[in-house]
């Protein structure tokens, strides 16, 4: 065979492969027309929606105003303190902070003003600080600044007899620059007792940034009356004498209390707190007692004679107070390290007079003075 004819004979293969090719393609596209058939019949009917805006309909209704509030919790139990949330209903119905703290299971506030927590005398603290670097009283609080109480049971940390305890009141933080404050007067009259009492205190604070500056001073004044008559009837073998004795006293009690200080807030769990303090305090008491003593028999005069007293007790504490505070954890444990240091001064003068007019049936005019006085200075620094 020819080189032509095997070559002719070669090619016809290759021919052959083709057809068998766009056989297949066609049988397959056959088919597939036939299933996209089949499906189409078997399908469920279809919601057709227009693509028209014009075939929908609208409608407008107005909502009314709905707020949105939280649930204040009574009562927050943490490991060893309660933590009392302080609503604004609460602080409506306060004429001060006292009355907020009557309310609190295990206070309970006597008529003089002592606070007793869990049977024992309560230390109040103010921002983890103690009140007497800030307050003279503590109705010098404002109601509407504070936030919450925490009542605090030292017993769960460290034993003990579970007496007594700490009450730490939060303040709200101040979010806006600026000066604010408060000013309040009380004057009242106790007509049994004889007693006037006034109190004019006010508190000042300006914020910048993260720094508080405050200024809390108070002045309080206390005028009490006394007047006291006795009478006793004295036997003796020979003879019976009546003995009357008539005093007047005036008291007066004038205080000023001034801080001045800065807290730092380097965070919500780090505090740096200073504070300089001026306390003054003056006790004055002027008494007149008239004493005298007659046979009951004739009515001679036995004794008699006026005292005069005349006392005068004043008290001066100048000091400052540092603190630096760090929350530790949530377990509301904290690093705190504070120092203090003030001069405790007291000034004491007492005068006494005796003019005798008759001492053991005698006439007489006699006189008799007595004078005490006593400067003292203490000084303090505590470091803890």
């Amino acid at each position: 065979m020819s080189m032509l004819s095997e070559n002719l004979i070669y090619a016809k293969y290759p021919i052959k492969n083709k057809i068998r090719l766009l056989f297949l393609i066609i049988a397959i596209c056959l088919s597939a027309s036939v299933f996209s058939q089949s499906i189409e019949q078997n399908k469920p009917d279809t919601l057709k929606v227009s693509n028209s805006l014009d075939s929908l309909s609208f409608r407008e209704y107005n909502l009314e105003e709905v707020s949105i509030v939280k649930p204040l919790l009574f009562v927050i139990h943490k490991f060893d303190r309660k933590v009392f949330p302080i609503s604004e209903n609460k602080k409506a119905t306060a004429r001060t902070i006292v009355d907020l703290l009557r309310a609190l299971p295990g206070v309970v506030v006597d008529e003089n003003g002592r606070i007793r927590f869990k049977g024992a005398d309560a230390f109040i603290y103010i921002d983890e600080q103690p009140m007497e670097r800030m307050y003279s009283s503590i109705e010098m609080i404002p109601v509407e600044q504070v936030d919450k109480i925490e009542l605090i049971d030292p017993a769960m940390r460290t034993g003990g007899d579970g007496l007594g305890g700490i009450i730490n009141i939060q303040l709200k933080t101040e979010k806006t620059d600026g000066l604010s404050g408060m000013a309040s007067v009380n004057a009242g009259t106790v007509y049994f007792e004889k007693v006037d009492n006034s109190r004019v205190f006010f508190n000042l604070n300006y914020k910048k940034g993260k720094t508080i500056f405050f200024l809390n001073s108070s002045i309080e004044n206390t005028d009490q009356y006394l007047e006291t008559d006795i009478a006793n009837n004295i036997r003796f073998p020979d003879f019976s004498s009546n003995q009357t004795s008539i005093s007047q006293d005036f008291l007066k009690r004038t205080g000023f209390y001034n801080y001045l200080g800065v807290t730092h807030n380097y965070s919500k769990d780090t505090k740096l707190y200073l504070s300089f303090h001026f306390l003054k305090s003056m006790f004055n008491d002027n008494s007149t007692n008239n004493f005298s003593e007659y046979n009951e028999n004739n009515e001679f005069v036995i004794n008699r004679y006026i005292e005069n007293t005349y006392s005068k007790d004043n008290h001066l504490q100048p000091g400052f107070y540092i603190s630096y505070w760090h929350k530790i954890d949530t377990l509301d444990s904290y690093f705190k390290l504070s120092s203090s240091f003030y001069i405790y001064n007291i000034f004491y003068n007492n005068n006494l007079r005796y003019n005798f007019q008759n001492i053991d049936f005698q006439p007489t005019d006699s006189f008799y003075r007595y004078d005490n006085e006593r400067n003292l200075y203490f000084y303090f620094n505590r470091l803890k």
